[in-house]
């Protein structure tokens, strides 16, 4: 506790607490108040008066206080109150302004950790390698940091007025500005990797080890744009008066550090983080309308292929790598490749046939077979309309593996463009609520209790993205809820199986 200002005794002196009428009339009468000793001991005996206050106090405190300014003359202040009361005072804050903003965040936290393992783990073991395992395999990891750091957010929640642990402050806001980066930065990666994709499939394509090289170039662009946090955040010492004369309360809490309070350089940190979120929107939302304007085109174009009855030429016309995405060939598949492939698939299978058979087969220069059982030999030559037949239904084979694939491709883009768009409309009240600070200072205190509390939920919005893209995942890809039942079943069957025993 800090000590009085205006109030000295001498070490060893009896006196009697001075009849200031300003303590008088916030304590009640102090004349019967005699103290033995420094001014430490003095202070004791103020806090127990302001302590018998304490009902009175609790039902006249304002609620602005996690938004205070620090009093422009803190030497006004006669008395600081004391802990219990300070106590008290975060208590209220909690209950009847942060309470909804602490259930959301347990809320997120409970969600979001598990569903990230899930994620995790599936794509790590059950999935086969691919560009897009390797970026949700990312997501999913930064993700799940962003929602084991909630544990921090709840803490600074519960001690909202007297949060006095600086280093848990700096690790806590520059580990969440880095999570979420990296999140940013991985999700512009996977934007162009789907445009490349679909909009340029004769481009060369992305592969795993472009993918992890991206990644890995994502974070190290994260650790840079997050590190000023580490330097500007901190304890930040409020000094607030309350409704009695000269009794101040002293907060402290995980905001801009007090050595920075009056610098401009969060202003410009705060300033460069919103407009590269602003650019990487910007770039995220052209990629999409790009890929969503493309893939529309080649559905009218399919559709009237097929009303047509002219489902051959749609091999013909399939260019998508990502088609033969299992692969990951640096490669694309052109029409002259998928063109041929009906043949060679038809060769193989003649081939797989006269193998079952026992049966040799030598063709003559002439086109004709010679083919030889046992010790006679038969010379035939297959006709045109088998060869057609053959080549036909290989052909359709093809087309129909190759609109499987190019199906899966769009469904993987969708589940994509929706954690996109997830990530992004949840930052928006945060940046609103960031801009709105800095332009209008005092318009936390004009809102009501209820406005408060949902001022305080707009700072955690950006929470949603980390906790329900798991929930994104299981809705939009079948394999991933297949895979995730097969582990349930197979982890509680063991279980079930080893009580049993």
């Amino acid at each position: 506790m800090d000590s009085l200002a205006n109030i000295t005794t001498p070490p060893t002196e009896n006196v009697t607490l001075p009849m200031n009428s300003t303590l008088t009339s916030t304590l009640g009468d102090t004349s019967s108040l005699w103290i033995t000793g420094d001014a430490m001991t003095t202070e004791s005996y103020i806090s127990t008066a302001m302590n018998a206050k304490l009902p009175t106090w609790n039902s006249t405190m304002d609620l602005n206080v996690t938004t205070a300014r620090p009093t422009p003359d803190p030497s006004t202040c006669l008395i600081f109150v004391p802990d219990k009361v300070l106590n008290s005072i975060n208590d209220k804050v909690v209950d009847e302004i942060l309470m909804p903003s602490l259930v959301f965040t347990i809320m997120m936290f409970v969600i979001g950790v598990p569903g990230n393992l899930v994620v995790f783990y599936v794509y790590w073991r059950r999935w086969r390698k691919t560009t897009s395992r390797l970026f949700i395999m990312a997501l999913a990891a930064f993700d799940l940091c962003n929602c084991v750091s909630m544990a921090f957010e709840i803490e600074i929640i519960l001690n909202a007025v007297q949060f006095n642990h600086p280093s848990r402050c700096k690790f806590a806001r520059m580990f969440t500005f880095l999570m979420n980066n990296s999140s940013s930065f991985t999700l512009l990666v996977i934007a162009i990797d789907r445009y490349m994709r679909i909009c340029r499939p004769l481009k060369p394509a992305m592969t795993n080890i472009h993918a992890k090289i991206a990644v890995a170039v994502a974070v190290v662009m994260a650790i840079v744009a997050a590190f000023p946090a580490a330097v500007l955040y901190g304890t930040q010492t409020r000094i607030m008066k309350t409704s009695f004369p000269n009794i101040c309360i002293k907060m402290h809490l995980c905001l801009i550090e007090d050595g920075y309070t009056t610098s401009n350089l969060p202003l410009i940190f705060t300033s460069f983080l919103l407009a590269g979120n602003i650019l990487i929107d910007f770039i995220l939302i052209f990629c999409y309308i790009c890929i969503a304007v493309q893939v529309i085109r080649r559905g009218q174009f399919n559709d009237g292929c097929l009303s047509k009855g002219r489902e051959n030429s749609i091999s013909s016309t399939a260019t998508d790598h990502d088609v033969l995405e299992s692969t990951d060939s640096p490669y694309k598949a052109t029409p002259i490749v998928l063109a041929r492939q009906a043949s060679l698939a038809s060769s193989e299978v003649n081939g797989d046939i006269n193998k079952a058979e026992g049966k040799t087969h030598t063709r003559n220069v002439n086109g004709s077979t010679s083919r030889s059982t046992g010790g006679s030999s038969i010379n035939s030559k297959p006709s045109a309309s088998f060869k057609r037949s053959q080549f036909k239904k290989q052909r359709s084979m093809s087309t129909q593996s190759i609109e499987s694939r190019r199906a899966q491709m769009y469904k993987t883009t969708l589940m994509l463009f929706l954690v996109t768009l997830l990530f992004m409309v949840s930052f928006i009240p945060y940046c609103v609520i960031v801009i709105i600070r800095y332009i209008q200072p005092n318009y936390y205190e004009t809102l009501t209790k209820g406005g408060k509390a949902c001022f305080q939920i707009f700072l955690r919005t950006y929470l949603l993205s980390s906790a329900l893209n798991p929930v994104i995942y299981s809705f939009l890809s079948e394999q991933f809820r297949n895979e995730t039942i097969k582990i349930f079943k197979s982890t509680f069957c063991k279980k079930k199986y080893a009580f049993t025993r």
